[in-house]
């Protein structure tokens, strides 16, 4: 429970907003400039440095174009043109305030679309939905994967013209109500989770773990499910994963394996291109009541590559029905 609390009357720096003319707007307070030259990404990071207290703001950086939201927007005769793939920064500035923002896409054209604000601290609780040229809703969503920002994953279904539509679900708006919109072509990815962060085996035994795999926008590759590095006495076969679903992990205890306590590390890597993605546990969970109604959805970090091995003595002989009496 730590906290960092600042009292001040000078320059204070709330959000910053990248346009695409080389600009960062900014917003705060007692701000003796309202504007920067985009600075150049370092690390995949802006760094917005001001001589506002709390400064620098560190932001992602992208390839993708970027805007910022123009008003009027509200309806879909008026909805601000943009490009996609795209970035846009905007605000629900005012209770029943609606942000349209209209694109061409052809038949089939499939696209993400990621609304953040919780993420980036503000308090926007966004609905976001796409319509059709004639105002017809077509999709929606208002929380996606347990987080409170939404998400939607969407194909045309002709060729013409389409609005994506950004409010508050529940008709707030004002200071603190910024977002991002990032609109991005889906890209086949895949994952791997482990059922539980902590692991046991005992000397001259075996031990399975059991990890869920996860093909996502149509992934086909052939993976291996390995140990990135285990205690001395333990190893483990790489595992060949080809389909999505649970797969079975085994990590064996030479005899005299000697009593270990250290960080696991799991890994899937793609055959054909190499990439390397390591194994996660989920450390939040919308099943289990901690508290609030359907448990804590969001931390700092919700997932962690950070597995842990504890190798243990042997385990005794058991014994046998009447021994000991």
């Amino acid at each position: 429970h730590v906290y960092r609390l600042t009292l001040t009357n000078g320059p204070y720096l709330r959000n910053a907003m990248v346009s695409g003319d080389g600009h960062v707007s900014l917003v705060g307070w007692n701000l003796k400039q309202n504007t920067l030259s985009t600075p150049k990404p370092t690390n995949g990071k802006i760094q917005i440095n001001s001589d506002a207290v709390n400064s620098p703001l560190s932001l992602p950086a992208s390839d993708l174009p970027q805007k910022i939201e123009q008003e009027p927007n509200d309806t879909n005769a008026t909805a601000q043109d943009i490009t996609v793939p795209s970035i846009v920064s905007g605000q629900v500035a005012r209770a029943g305030d609606i942000d349209r923002f209209a694109f061409t896409l052809k038949k089939g054209a499939r696209y993400q679309f990621d609304l953040e604000s919780f993420r980036l601290s503000f308090l926007l609780d966004g609905r976001l939905s796409i319509e059709n040229a004639a105002g017809k809703e077509l999709a929606s969503n208002d929380d996606s994967n347990k987080k409170r920002d939404p998400q939607l994953t969407w194909a045309a279904p002709a060729d013409g013209r389409y609005c994506v539509v950004i409010r508050s679900l529940l008709r707030k708006g004002g200071s603190e109500h910024y977002y991002r919109l990032r609109i991005h072509p889906l890209k086949p990815v895949f994952s791997g989770t482990a059922f539980a962060p902590h692991f046991t085996v005992n000397a001259g035994a075996n031990s399975e773990l059991k990890i869920a795999i996860k093909y996502t926008n149509g992934y086909k590759g052939k993976l291996q499910l390995r140990a990135k590095s285990l205690p001395k006495g333990v190893a483990a076969s790489p595992v060949e994963v080809v389909k999505a679903g649970e797969t079975k992990f085994i990590l064996q205890a030479a005899k005299d394996a000697p009593p270990a306590n250290l960080p696991l590390a799991l890994e899937l890597a793609e055959a054909k291109n190499g990439v390397v993605v390591p194994i996660q546990c989920e450390l939040t969970s919308s099943g289990v009541v901690n508290g609030v109604p359907q448990g804590f959805p969001d931390f700092i970090i919700p997932a962690s590559p950070q597995l842990w091995l504890t190798v243990l003595p042997p385990k005794p002989p058991e014994k046998s029905k009447g021994e000991g009496k």
